[in-house]
C-alpha cells in the first residue's frame, strides 16, 4: 500500500492540497519525499485519491491531487457491515489510546465517551486532541478513509435516550451484571421505570437535540445517528451500578456477556465491536470453508 496522508479539508482533482505541520514533517523527514513521488490523500470521507508531491519547503508539503480511489465501502463485503457506535468511559493512560486505535482499524463507526456514576477519567480537550491524532494514525495505518468520530462526553441517561431509535442496542455485561440486567427487563417495574425516564428526556427537547436536530451535547455537530445500526454500551472500572443496568434494561437493551471473566474497558469495548462486526462476515472470507 502507498503511503497515505490525512488532509484536514476536503480533497478535490486537481487541487494543490497542503499537509499540515505533522503529516509534511513525516513526509519529509521521514519519508525524505521528492518532487514527484506519489502518495494517497484521505480528508475522512469514503473517498480517497492519488497524488504528488508539487512542491515542498523546509515545513510544508503541497501535494497535487491527481485522480480518485474506489470509494470506502463499495464493495459487498463492507457495505454489508454495519454502523456500530460504542459509547464507553475513557481507560486510564495508554489504554485509551488502544481503545481509539482498535475501534478506528476495526471499523467502528463512532465512539461515545460515557460518563456513568463510577466513572473516574474524564475527556479534557488535550486527551480529545490526541485522540483525534491516534485516529488518524490508525487511519493511515489500515488503508481506512472515514475517521473513527468521537463525540463529545455524555451521561448514560443522555445516550439511553438518544440511542432509543437505533435498531439494536447491546450492553457489555459481566457474569454478574448479565443476571441482574436479565432480571431487570423481566420486571414491569423496571421497564415502566425505562420507559418513564426515556419519555421525560424527550419532552425536555434532549432527544432532538442529541439526534443532530439542535447543537446539544450528544452527536453534537456533524455526526448523525441516523446511518448507525448498532449501539453498545461498556461500563466503568467497577462495573455498571445496579440502577444503571435496571435502567438499560428497562429501555430495551440487549445484555451480553463474552467470556467467562471480567474484561478492562478497553478489551470489552473492542470484543463487543468484533462480536457485532463478526455476525456479519461472509463465508468465503474464511480459507477453506465452504
Amino acid at each position: 500500500m502507498a503511503e497515505r496522508f490525512y488532509s484536514e479539508k476536503p480533497v478535490a482533482i486537481g487541487q494543490i492540497v497542503a499537509l499540515d505541520d505533522l503529516q509534511s514533517h513525516h513526509l519529509l523527514h521521514v519519508m525524505r519525499a521528492a518532487i514527484g513521488d506519489q502518495v494517497q490523500v484521505f480528508d475522512g470521507s469514503p473517498q480517497a485519491f492519488t497524488a504528488q508531491v508539487a512542491a515542498k519547503d523546509r515545513r510544508t508539503v503541497r501535494l497535487e491531487i491527481l485522480a480518485a480511489l474506489p470509494i470506502e465501502g463499495s464493495s459487498t463485503a463492507l457495505s454489508d457491515i454495519p454502523a456500530v457506535l460504542v459509547a464507553a468511559p475513557v481507560p486510564k493512560g495508554d489504554r485509551f489510546r488502544f481503545l481509539i486505535e482498535k475501534l478506528t482499524e476495526m471499523g467502528g463507526v463512532a465512539y461515545q465517551p460515557l460518563l456513568t456514576q463510577r466513572s473516574v477519567n474524564p475527556l479534557t480537550p488535550s486527551l480529545l486532541k490526541k485522540a483525534d491524532q491516534w485516529g488518524i494514525e490508525a487511519c493511515k495505518q489500515s488503508g481506512r478513509n472515514c475517521r473513527l468520530q468521537i463525540l463529545p462526553a455524555a451521561e448514560l441517561g443522555d445516550v439511553i435516550a438518544a440511542v432509543q431509535l437505533v435498531p439494536e442496542r447491546i450492553v457489555a455485561c459481566t457474569p454478574t451484571d448479565l443476571q441482574r440486567a436479565v432480571a431487570a427487563a423481566a420486571s414491569p417495574a423496571g421497564a415502566l421505570a425505562g420507559a418513564a425516564d426515556g419519555c421525560q428526556r424527550a419532552e425536555d427537547g434532549q432527544l432532538e437535540d442529541a439526534a443532530g436536530g439542535g447543537g446539544g451535547g450528544f452527536g453534537a455537530g456533524h455526526f448523525s445517528l441516523s446511518g448507525v445500526d448498532v449501539a453498545v454500551v461498556v461500563g466503568p472500572e467497577g462495573g455498571l451500578t445496579p440502577s444503571e443496568l435496571e435502567r438499560l434494561a428497562g429501555t430495551g437493551w440487549r445484555p451480553l456477556q463474552i467470556g467467562p471473566h471480567v474484561l478492562r474497558i478497553e478489551t470489552a469495548a473492542v470484543a463487543m465491536l468484533a462480536w457485532c462486526l463478526g455476525r456479519y462476515a461472509a463465508g468465503d472470507r474464511f480459507i477453506g470453508r465452504a
